[in-house]
């Protein structure tokens, strides 16, 4: 267990490095205080982070000092002026193995009005043309969106209300992963990907941690050791897990 600093861990990102900001040990890179939601690129050596309204890029300079860079506003600006859809905003990032930035968004609507997607950005934080998470046969695929991750074979895995939802790289439907039981009352938030391809689910509201494999088949849960409402997931290059609870100011680490 480490400690962090904020009295909800809500976002939090693996790396080798231990910097000033938002590192609290060498094994946990950054923990979001004022942010919804943060990431580590490793490729920019670059924080993206954001609190729901606006996502920004810090980089890193030298000896672990963070620094804002130019232009560090992605959204909804984008350091090029970029014409984004400023009626959405953003809930989540990540950053695929091509240094492409995945970014969900929400129309900030409530019950059958409420519509999410996901874009895509290059490493350069410009919009990727034609990539969108938004449809499915004419329907809408996402509810409010929040955490997503690339996994290792490419799909695109995001949590929504009530459901894991799984993309192809293209992002046309896979599957949806609604829990092991239809009276589960299943709440993903945080997930990763571990080396086999598995998805790992942080379920809050049951304080559980499933996994699943890459076709939405579920394997098992994570053996919790006492976690109460898992929000904020991440893995390492050795598959241990580390967990942000809601309600504490620690992380807890899983070796699996």
């Amino acid at each position: 267990m480490r400690r962090g600093y904020h009295s909800n861990v809500i976002g939090i990102s693996v790396a080798n490095r231990s910097y000033a900001r938002y590192a609290i040990s060498t094994d946990i890179q950054y923990i979001s205080n004022e942010d919804r939601f943060v990431v580590y690129n490793p490729d920019s050596n670059c924080i993206l982070h954001g609190n729901g309204t606006v996502v920004f890029i810090t980089c890193i300079e030298g000896e672990g000092r963070i620094e804002s860079s130019e232009g560090g506003e992605v959204w909804p600006s984008g350091p090029r002026k970029s014409p984004l859809d400023t009626r959405f905003s953003p809930q989540g990032i990540a950053v695929c193995k091509s240094g492409d930035i995945l970014i969900s968004l929400w129309n900030n609507e409530i019950a059958d009005r409420s519509i999410g997607k996901v874009i895509s950005m290059t490493n350069t934080c410009q919009l990727a043309g034609g990539f969108e998470i938004f449809m499915d046969k004419n329907r809408p695929l996402l509810v409010c969106p929040t955490y997503l991750k690339e996994n290792g074979n490419g799909d695109i895995c995001v949590s929504d209300v009530g459901a894991v939802v799984v993309t192809d790289a293209g992002g046309m439907l896979r599957f949806r992963y609604q829990g092991t039981s239809r009276n589960s009352n299943f709440e993903p938030y945080g997930l990763c990907c571990d080396t086999a391809c598995n998805i790992i689910i942080a379920d809050m509201k049951n304080d559980r941690i499933h996994v699943i494999d890459k076709d939405g088949s579920f394997l098992h849960y994570v053996r919790n050791e006492g976690i109460k409402m898992p929000r904020a997931l991440c893995i390492d290059e050795t598959d241990n897990v580390y967990v942000g609870e809601w309600n504490t100011t620690s992380i807890k680490v899983i070796s699996r």
